[in-house]
């Protein structure tokens, strides 16, 4: 951690001014040393003297706000290296001294003046740093603050409930709409709690909706993964899951960014490359590809067991679902289904159309045993008078 070190030409002879400088900087001196030296030293011999890295003090320099030298401030404490900032003698630096140069205002003031000043413009900015009351308009900084938090909670809430809406809406075209539902029913209800909060006194901070959106979205991912790849249930889970994981993610190693050393900024830059491109085929495979054609089968078969053969999710529209070009030995599966459906339901014409797509498949040879008697028996256990339903 660097110091910043204030350099003086001679002890204030002002014992009201020296007070103030001793008081100031015992204030600050963790940060900030304060470095005197020989008053009989003329402004070059002085000059000559400081590091040649040294920030003058002179009414031509950069002029800025106290919030803005906070900030110069800020930086200057945790480089690695010492800042030092000095104050001339009274009759200045030399003309054309070439060094970098901060005003204070374009009025002059006596140098020893401007040395409190200064010291008082370091405790001040050290001050501001810490969100301390003692600058007078550190609260209109912390409202614009907090209004930008605020506008970051909003994009954060207008996010989550999109999620939750686009999941409870195509929850209905998965063969098994119940594990979406409850994913974006529950989210729908965490971001009302988290709009509820918005309106309270103390808003929630921006921290809470990443921190609820990384773990909501990581619990998302692995149970939606598993119902992609192994269940093969529904395949819209784990994109949006990830979609939450990785704006969270990614915000919160943003916020970080400027604390990181090179290394970890090339690390989190990898790690952001790596989950966008995960959730690139999670998008791909969820949402593009999507089909699910034995989870299809499986919905259709629960359908008929149920006794629920037409309509939305009924068997009959899951079996005409079920089919897929990639993997074909399942089309049977399907085919024999519908067949024996309609035949069950004296449609003779769609018997009739899924009996030559069975045939061209395999035939029944083409199925297992054991589907024909599950749908046999499903068909079995229907009254007649259901056959219209």
């Amino acid at each position: 951690m660097g110091r910043v070190i204030v350099h003086l030409h001679g002890s204030p002879s002002n014992a009201k001014m020296r007070s103030l400088i001793d008081d100031y900087s015992s204030r600050i001196r963790s940060k900030v040393k304060i470095e005197i030296h020989n008053s009989k030293l003329s402004k070059e011999e002085y000059l000559a003297k400081l590091p040649a890295s040294v920030i003058v003090l002179d009414e031509g320099g950069e002029e800025m706000t106290s919030v803005e030298f906070s900030k110069n401030f800020e930086n200057w404490i945790i480089s690695t290296e010492d800042v030092n900032l000095a104050i001339g003698p009274a009759d200045g630096f030399p003309k054309g001294h070439g060094k970098q140069s901060i005003s204070l205002s374009k009025m002059t003031f006596p140098h020893e003046l401007a040395a409190v000043l200064l010291i008082e413009q370091l405790y001040r900015a050290h001050e501001i740093s810490r969100g301390s009351s003692y600058h007078k308009s550190l609260q209109k900084v912390k409202s614009s603050m907090l209004h930008q938090v605020n506008m970051e909670n909003w994009w954060f809430l207008l996010l989550e409930f999109a999620v939750a809406i686009t999941l409870i809406l195509m929850s209905g075209r998965q063969p098994f709409p119940g594990p979406s539902k409850r994913y974006g029913v529950t989210l729908l209800i965490i971001a009302l709690l988290l709009l509820i909060g918005e309106t309270g006194p103390r808003p929630t901070d921006v921290q809470v909706h990443l921190f609820v959106m990384l773990i909501y979205g990581s619990l998302g991912l692995v149970r939606g993964v598993h119902n992609m790849l192994i269940s093969r249930d529904e395949v819209i889970v784990a994109p949006f899951a990830g979609v939450l994981f990785s704006v969270s993610a990614t915000a919160m190693m943003a916020e970080q960014w400027e604390s990181l050393s090179a290394f970890e900024e090339y690390a989190a830059f990898a790690t952001i490359v790596v989950i966008g491109g995960c959730q690139t085929w999670l998008v791909f495979r969820g949402l593009l590809i999507g089909r699910l054609p034995l989870a299809w089968s499986k919905a259709g078969l629960v359908a008929l067991e149920r006794g629920q053969i037409s309509g939305p999710h009924g068997a009959v529209e899951c079996f005409e679902k079920s089919w897929d070009l990639e993997e074909e030995h399942l089309n049977p599966m399907a085919w024999l289904a519908l067949h024996r459906i309609h035949s069950f339901m004296e449609n003779s014409e769609e018997s009739e159309h899924w009996a030559k797509r069975l045939a061209e498949s395999g035939g029944e040879n083409a199925v297992a045993i054991e589907w024909i008697e599950a749908i046999e028996n499903a068909l079995s256990k229907i009254s007649p008078d259901s056959e219209e339903e």
